[in-house]
């Protein structure tokens, strides 16, 4: 039976959840053993990262990544960070493929895509 990321992650968690050091390493080795066996070890990277999001929504954090054109200047990026609250973790990248404008992603999820890529994708449509 193929296990999702999202559920090899939960799984983890929940085992090493209140271990001890000696005890937790011996977790995550048997843990990719197992990833092995199951022939599922590309996943690492995506289980990992599903840990890091079950970490930030227990602890009422948010990412908001922001992809744009060009850098976003500093007056923009504080109007941004104010209107998501100060319980994000703000991770920029510059795709110049945008052509302009930017894309917000709130938990990885399209929050806003403002960007004249999507605009001139519509227009020709």
């Amino acid at each position: 039976m193929k296990y999702q990321p999202r559920q090899y992650a939960t799984a983890l968690r929940a085992a090493l959840e209140g271990k001890d050091e000696g005890i937790r390493h011996a977790i995550i080795k048997r843990f990719l053993l197992l990833l092995r066996k199951n022939k599922d070890g590309g996943k690492l990277r995506t289980i990992l990262h599903e840990l890091m999001r079950q970490d930030l929504d227990m602890q009422g954090l948010h990412t908001l990544h922001i992809e744009s054109a060009a850098p976003l200047p500093a007056p923009i990026r504080r109007e941004i960070k104010e209107m998501f609250d100060e319980r994000i973790l703000l991770r920029e990248s510059v795709k110049e493929e945008l052509l302009g404008g930017m894309t917000i992603l709130l938990d990885e999820e399209i929050f806003i895509d403002a960007s004249a890529r999507r605009g001139l994708t519509h227009l020709f449509q």
